[in-house]
């Protein structure tokens, strides 16, 4: 009984430090990032003060920098942690005050027409900064962009998330036209979302000559879809062989490998093979906030991503958009050679 009772008390011991220790580490990272923040935040008010330096020029500077690198990735993955679910302080008042903090982040579907339009927050996710990011991609010359959060944000609200792309990469293109050379700024296009008046960009009917792809996906998108498609190759290549007997499989058509497994599910998430930029498997996924886990990101497609951590969707600068670009640069990928 005793020998019980001291080991129930050692896990619980183990169980609290552990915790103790994790939600230490968590807070130390949201001080930095805070203070990291509020400091280029003073120095940005600083120099605005004077001639040399403003926004536009911040991104010229920028879309300078990246086209010097040897290599920028083709398919960009940018996962959004929400802020309730990236911070601790959050999640320790959400504890505290459950109903204040939820009644505080409900949407009030009554709301007119207007109201809706300056709604640019939705349960912890700006759409206008996630906007800015994918301008800042869209700048950079990446043509596919994978966007992802783990409870389907972006792609319940995706007309309104094209529609501040849009008119963030309008604003972005009189700043880094000369640079880039474009005659006028790259369309926005959704693939893999249900549509249903024929949206493209917030504008129907616009054409331009480049275009900017774009994927939404949640977590039923990752592991779900991995069950789904093994249900469907068990149900085309077997149980449909077995109704119809008189025609037998050769053994290249019961033959099952990672191809087969991956074509099924480039059909679930809309990569198609029209579109020659939208590689499979994203070169790069960048995870925006403290959270070191990739939250359930299409496991089967990051076999050889590289993935870089920068701070919370609300914290995130171009600097930082910059510097893992840099690092992408210099990493040799050797495919296991």
């Amino acid at each position: 009984m005793l020998r019980k009772a001291r080991e129930w008390l050692q896990s619980k011991v183990f169980y609290t430090a552990w915790l103790v220790i994790h939600i230490a580490y968590q807070l130390q990272l949201e001080i930095r990032d805070f203070l990291r923040f509020n400091l280029r935040y003073a120095s940005k008010r600083l120099l605005s003060c004077f001639p040399l330096y403003s926004p536009q020029k911040e991104l010229a500077d920028f879309v300078e920098e990246v086209s010097k690198l040897p290599k920028v990735p083709k398919h960009l993955a940018i996962s959004v942690i929400p802020e309730s679910q990236e911070s601790v302080l959050s999640m320790l008042l959400s504890k505290l005050w459950p109903n204040q903090l939820h009644s505080s982040n409900i949407n009030n579907n009554k709301k007119d027409d207007d109201l809706n339009e300056i709604n640019f927050e939705c349960d912890g996710v700006n759409l206008q900064t996630v906007a800015k990011i994918v301008a800042w991609a869209s700048a950079a010359n990446i043509p596919v962009i994978s966007l992802y959060d783990y409870n389907g944000i972006l792609k319940t609200r995706y007309k309104e998330l094209g529609s501040y792309i849009q008119e963030e990469i309008i604003q972005d293109f009189w700043a880094v036209e000369k640079i880039k050379g474009a005659i006028e700024p790259p369309v926005v296009k959704f693939h893999n979302v249900h549509k249903t008046n024929g949206y493209t960009n917030g504008v129907n009917g616009t054409k331009s000559r480049d275009t900017l792809h774009i994927f939404v996906f949640s977590r039923n998108d990752g592991k779900p879809n991995i069950v789904r498609a093994v249900k469907d190759i068990y149900v085309d290549k077997f149980e449909r062989n077995s109704n119809n007997p008189a025609v037998p499989m050769t053994s290249e058509e019961k033959l099952i490998d990672e191809n087969t497994l991956d074509s099924y599910l480039n059909r679930y998430n809309g990569w198609s093979s029209h579109i020659v930029e939208a590689k499979t498997e994203p070169d790069l996924l960048l995870i925006l906030g403290n959270v070191k886990s990739t939250l359930g990101f299409l496991p089967w497609h990051i076999r050889l991503t590289e993935i870089h951590w920068l701070p919370s969707l609300k914290r995130v600068e171009i600097c930082d958009f910059l510097t893992s670009f840099y690092k992408y640069a210099k990493c040799q990928q050797r495919f296991g050679k």
